[in-house]
Order: structure tokens, then sequence, then C-alpha cells
């Protein structure tokens, strides 16, 4: 590899590494805030909010690699030109194509680790992620045992406990079910513990009494119990497979599903539009990768301004993007348009690439009508 090449890559990569590290930090603490309630409201601990947030990493890389990549660029290439190294480059007989080759190629890296993630790492983890909330929620320790609050598990049912000793066991318990407008249900116990057994999961209470009400007549009934199982296996049912949305599924489970001859159609619009925009999601990559390059790749003195330049590959950016999220959107409803879904990058590539090989001439040419029409509003 020669010295512009590995020159080229390390100062790409240290941008695009930082603006990487920055934007998902930002991003991830904004998720990582809305879910704290895990922590105040739920009884659970830090590792466990830690990991169910650090699950969303893989998520947070993938949709923001595109737009990182070109951040990276855009910086490091107006660098080198404000530092002159452009200009010594092209001074020095340095082809446009020889300075994209080392563009190309870190866009090209980025963009088969984004595949990695795409196709296999975010699936996996928005899985483990939504796994990890069931978990949470039917987590019946952490929700029911936290002495001196309510909780809720349903409307009309409500436990309060007084106090919960080191191993597990909860003292002074209280259950009021209003679940039945006929027949009022209070259940109070001096300890017990929540056991799950073959016949499902039970709060064992002991010493204790069941108050009956009947709000009809207000007839009261009391029937004092030694040892008493109150059923909360409506509470502790698993998430089905069935449940995945498609973003959360395998390719292969997606590609699978999608050759089932009875499947809903609106299902197998979400599936094809899902399936097909993990796979072009590289392209979008190479072309942000393009667009900077051609606005900024370009030896000029420092006279001439790049700012028109920065504009124009951000409006391309944002125009290709809208348009993706588009033909996405479309694919749902027909399923011809997944022809667009591949269209849109490839098109987005295809005009970088022209652009970025072209003459700064014809760029300029090309480019002409919208600068004319922008001075032209200025000047009114």
């Amino acid at each position: 590899m020669a010295l512009v090449d590995r020159y080229l890559l390390r100062q790409i990569v240290l941008a695009f590494v930082l603006v990487t590290g920055v934007l998902t930090a930002v991003v991830w603490l904004t998720t990582a805030l809305r879910q704290i309630e895990l922590i105040a409201s739920q009884g659970q601990t830090f590792f466990v909010f830690l990991r169910i947030t650090l699950l969303a990493l893989p998520m947070l890389v993938m949709h923001l690699a595109p737009f990182a990549l070109f951040i990276a660029l855009v910086f490091t290439l107006n660098k080198l030109n404000g530092d002159s190294e452009l200009v010594v480059f092209s001074a020095s007989g340095v082809s446009q194509a020889r300075l994209l080759r080392p563009v190309l190629a870190i866009s090209l890296a980025i963009a088969a680790i984004v595949s990695l993630l795409t196709l296999f790492a975010v699936p996996a983890t928005l899985r483990e992620m939504r796994q990890a909330f069931v978990d949470v929620k039917l987590d019946l320790i952490g929700n029911l045992a936290q002495p001196g609050r309510f909780t809720s598990l349903e409307s009309g049912l409500t436990f309060h406990i007084k106090d919960r000793l080191q191993n597990g066991t909860m003292l002074g318990i209280f259950v009021d079910d209003k679940r039945d407008p006929q027949t009022h249900m209070t259940y109070v116990g001096a300890r017990g513990e929540i056991a799950k057994t073959p016949l499902g999961t039970f709060l064992i209470m002991e010493d204790g009494e069941i108050i009956r009400r009947n709000p009809s007549n207000d007839q009261t009934s009391i029937i004092r119990f030694d040892r008493y199982g109150f059923n909360l296996s409506s509470f502790a049912s698993t998430f089905t497979f069935s449940e995945f949305p498609p973003a959360e599924r395998w390719t292969s489970e997606i590609v699978h599903l999608m050759a089932q001859p009875n499947i809903d159609q609106r299902l197998l619009g979400r599936l094809r539009s899902e399936l097909h925009d993990r796979m072009v999601m590289p392209l979008y990559l190479i072309a942000f990768g393009l667009f900077a390059f051609s606005a900024l790749g370009r030896a000029r003195t420092t006279r001439n301004t790049r700012n028109m330049g920065v504009i124009y590959a951000i409006l391309a950016v944002v125009a290709l993007r809208v348009a993706g999220f588009a033909a996405s959107g479309l694919a749902q409803r027909e399923a011809w348009a997944v022809v667009l879904i591949y269209a849109v990058p490839i098109t987005g590539v295809a005009l970088g690439l022209a652009i970025a090989l072209e003459t700064r001439q014809h760029f300029e040419s090309l480019t002409r009508p919208v600068r004319k029409l922008v001075s032209t509003g200025a000047a009114a």
C-alpha cells in the first residue's frame, strides 16, 4: 500500500471512529435516559439497566455509520485542503481516481461491517433486548417485593409488602383483588415467597386471612389459613416467537416466512421491506462517501470557498436517504417497489462516482443553475 493511501486511510479512520463514537454516545445517552424507569419504578439493578441499553448499540451504529462516514470525510478532506495537502497531492501528479481509492477502500470496509450488523448482530440484539424487557416485566419478585410500595400488575389487582428479607422471604403481604366486579377479595399474609412449580407460578402466603366481600349486598366473610397459594401464572407467560416484529427476526426467518403460501399480505409487505432494506444498507455508505469526496476531494486554494460544495453534498445525502425511506414504505404496499429500494442507493453510487471522477468544470456546470438561483435569490 502506497504512503498516500496509508496516510489518507489513517486520517479518515481516526475521524470516523471519533465521529461515530460521539454520535453513538449522544444517541445512546438519550435512549438510556428513557429507560431509567427500569431502576426507578421496576426495582431493577443498574446492571440490568446497563445491559438493556447496551443492546441497542449495534442498531445505533448501523443507522449512524453512513452519516458518521460522511461527516468524517467532510472533516478530513476539508482539513487536508486547508493544510494545502490536497494541493501538494495534485501538484505531485496524484489523480482524482488515485485519491478516491482510499475513500472507496474505507467505505467498502465499513460497508462490510454494517452488513454483518444488519444481517446478524442487529436482529439478535434487538430480540435479546425485547426479551430482556419482557423478563423485567415478568420479574415478579422485582415487581412485587418492593417494600412500602403499592404495585399493580393489572387493573384491579394491587400488591403491597411491608419488608423483604435477604433470603427473599416477604413480610406483611397485602393483596387486593377487584378484578371480578361481583367479588372483592383481599389477601393478608404474615410472610410468603414466590414459588415456580410445574403447575405454575404462585405467591405462597403463610399465617394469614382471606377477606371476601360481595359489593352488591355488602356481605363479608373471613377465612383464616396457615398456607395459601395465590396463582400468578397468568402474569408469568413467556414472549412467543410469533410476536417478534420483522426488524427482530433473523434474515433466514424472513425468507422462510415470505415463502409461506397463506401469509398475511400486510405482514408480507413489512417482511419484504425489511429484507431488502438490510441488503441495500451498505450501498448508502458508499454513496455517502462518494458524495463527500465529490464535493471536497479536489484541491482548491484558500480563496475558493468550499461551502457550496458541502451544502450540495448535504442536500444530496438527505435527498437520497429520504428517497430510500419512501421506497421502503412503498414496498410494504407494492411488490414492484422493491426495485426502487435498490435503485435509490445504486443511483446515488453511480452519480457520486461520476461526479467524483469528472473534471471540476463539469461539476460546476452541473450545479451552475442551482448556484445561479441561489445568487439571484440573495441579490433580491
